[in-house]
């Protein structure tokens, strides 16, 4: 088990064309920028039991995103991309993690 905990701050650019209906189309985009805070790791083996690990495993310290929802009412899609990868140069893993979901808001 891998845990990794970023602090994420989004700064975004919301875009409502008919403001004054309560169940309008609404558009947002925008980055997010993270700071590494917490890396971890468990392992469960039958010849060693269970061994912890702490350390950064070599993720990079800041995480860059482009994130952005579309949304009509209180239903909104929203996806991210990271911009730079997940690992340092050093693993030469380039993994560039991405989510998508949906969102329920009221205002």
């Amino acid at each position: 088990k891998l845990y990794v905990s970023y602090i994420t701050v989004p700064l975004m650019i919301n875009i409502n064309p008919t403001p004054d209906r309560r169940n309008g189309f609404n558009l947002s985009f925008g980055m997010s920028a993270g700071y590494l805070v917490d890396s971890r790791n468990k392992q469960i083996s039958a010849e060693r039991g269970k061994q912890k690990y702490n350390g950064d495993f070599y993720f990079e310290p800041w995480r860059l995103a482009t994130i952005g929802e579309i949304g009509l009412g209180p239903i909104r899609l929203y996806g991210s991309y990271s911009i730079n990868r997940l690992q340092k140069d050093v693993t030469r893993v380039e993994q560039y993690p991405y989510s998508v979901g949906i969102r329920f808001s009221s205002w």
